[in-house]
């Protein structure tokens, strides 16, 4: 089912290749700021009665990250006292979340000691995923930090009972106080939840687990070890999880909220104009207008009752990337997706860390719509003062912007392709993303958010997921409005001057080694 030619469209790859999602657009809000993403997450933790999902990169061990944890432990609590059986699943990246004497493992431990599992009817899982790509003379030999190149877990995904949050940011105060990134939050969305619920279940199945003890214990569920076991079997296995994610559900399943859209030829039909040219007026459930019934049911699929339901305004596509084990969704759907705007619409393309790869380079350089591409300047990048070579990477990605605008030069097309630089004082840029607008309007009808930042290492190495959505909604389109306009309020444009500031020096040995490491950024 994850295939498509370099020739289909977007629409006949999602239609045959993901997941839908009908929602309505006012269950979902973008949040603006750090410090707003912290209160959604503590009030997530402490209203949770059935579920929490974290996953990211790592959790961070200051008070904020103390904080998180301890509402945690409230929550675990509160649910034993009110004879309830709360679900909390965390997932993390094992070599991140390792990294020093202090880290995610030693901050989340007395989570573990209070509560036991074996012991209640709360379950608690605190999974570290390890890419069986760090094995062997690489395991052995490549030092803290180094190690973090070869690949982690990046999925960024935060969920309280049918409250669903997607993001690029960590868990850690730098995320919460002044480094900008995208959140986009989705209430009363079950369905959506428990799929993405579903795949930090899914990356745990094959990930290890940590022990009250302090110790990691492998899942015994998958029999084969990432760094110790046979690799072909692992990613073999690793697939095997995954594919139920990737796939179209095959039934009608609505819910008062949100519906899984059953795919059958002539299901979807044009509702908005050039916006769904994007997708050949792609998700709108085709029903007949003297029989609004729709079979509701519960996440385990069987039937409870039918009723009238409203037709959503808004549908999600999730997407899925773990390029070793041979998991492609995201990479192709982006793709396409760049492929597919129309000539004379307007696109907003972010990445934090601009390493897009050349597939995506040349789909928007081929490409007739109109681009702003933001990115960080140097001195926005999160690694800018960082100790030893990592003090260097700024000079990296300045490197592959000054190729990509040079690009732009020799193909003619910076009248139609514009790049800007995040320039907020005092803050870092970690966003990334996209946002369509159709020829002639000012709102964005359709975005694109995740974890992904474009780059080799995102399509090739880590664990991604991203959602694409698509909306008439008004005050949806102008929330994303909002979001983008917030972002390049404090951006200014890149010129061939930009490059001859002292602050766009690149050492030459930097120019070289980029070429041999963009890779692993």
């Amino acid at each position: 089912m994850d295939c498509v030619s370099d020739k289909g469209s977007l629409h006949d790859y999602l239609e045959l290749n993901t997941p839908c999602f009908a929602v309505q657009g006012e269950n979902i809000k973008v949040l603006n700021s750090p410090s707003e993403f912290y209160c959604c997450l503590i009030d997530g933790i402490m209203s949770a009665k059935r579920r929490i999902v974290l996953s990211a990169l790592y959790l961070g061990t200051g008070e904020k990250e103390e904080k998180l944890v301890q509402c945690l432990d409230e929550a675990l609590h509160r649910s034993v006292v009110d004879n309830r059986s709360l679900d909390v699943s965390i997932l993390f990246d094992y070599v991140r979340g390792s990294r020093g004497s202090k880290n995610s493992k030693t901050i989340l431990l007395p989570l573990l000691k209070h509560h036991d599992s074996s012991a209640g009817t709360n379950k608690l899982e605190v999974s570290f995923y390890h890419t069986p790509s760090l094995r062997g003379a690489w395991k052995q030999f490549l030092p803290a930090r180094f190690n973090e190149v070869i690949g982690l877990n990046h999925l960024k995904i935060f969920i309280f009972d049918d409250t669903f949050i997607i993001s690029g940011a960590n868990l850690s105060t730098e995320y919460f106080h002044q480094r900008q990134d995208r959140y986009m939050q989705f209430n009363n969305c079950n369905l959506l939840a428990n799929h993405f619920q579903t795949l930090v279940k899914a990356v745990s199945s094959f990930s290890f687990q940590l022990q009250s003890d302090g110790s990691l214990k492998f899942s015994e569920q998958c029999p084969y070890h990432p760094f110790n076991g046979n690799y072909s079997q692992f990613i073999s296995f690793a697939n095997r999880s995954l594919q139920s994610l990737l796939n179209p559900y095959q039934s009608v399943i609505a819910s008062d909220s949100n519906a899984v859209i059953e795919r059958q030829p002539g299901l979807f039909s044009s509702v908005f104009s050039s916006a769904v040219y994007l997708l050949q007026a792609i998700g709108f459930m085709k029903e007949n207008k003297n029989n609004r019934d729709v079979a509701f049911t519960e996440s385990n699929g069987a039937p409870q009752h039918r009723q009238e339901h409203s037709d959503p305004d808004t549908f999600i596509f999730p997407t899925l990337q773990m390029g070793i084990a041979g998991v492609r969704q995201d990479e192709r759907v982006t793709k396409l997706l760049l492929e597919s705007f129309p000539s004379k619409s307007h696109v907003c393309f972010t990445s934090g860390y601009f390493n897009i790869t050349d597939d995506y380079s040349n789909a928007v350089l081929s490409s007739s719509a109109n681009f702003d591409i933001l990115t960080a300047s140097p001195e926005a990048n999160g690694f800018l003062g960082a100790s030893g070579f990592a003090g260097n990477i700024p000079a990296v990605y300045i490197y592959f912007t000054r190729l990509f605008f040079e690009q732009l030069t020799k193909n003619e097309s910076q009248k139609r392709i514009k790049i800007w630089e995040y320039m907020q004082p005092q803050w870092t840029y970690h966003a990334k993303g996209i946002w369509f607008c159709e020829e002639g309007q000012s709102l964005p009808s359709a975005t694109m958010i995740g974890s992904s930042n474009f780059g080799l290492r995102s399509v090739n190495r880590d664990l991604e997921a991203q959602v694409i959505l698509i909306t008439k909604n008004r005050k949806l389109m102008e929330q994303l409005q909002t979001e983008k306009a917030n972002l390049l309020k404090w951006s200014k444009p890149v010129t061939p001057e930009t490059f001859a500031q002292p602050r766009y020096f690149v050492p030459r040995w930097v120019c070289y080694v980029s070429n041999l490491i963009k890779h692993y950024f």
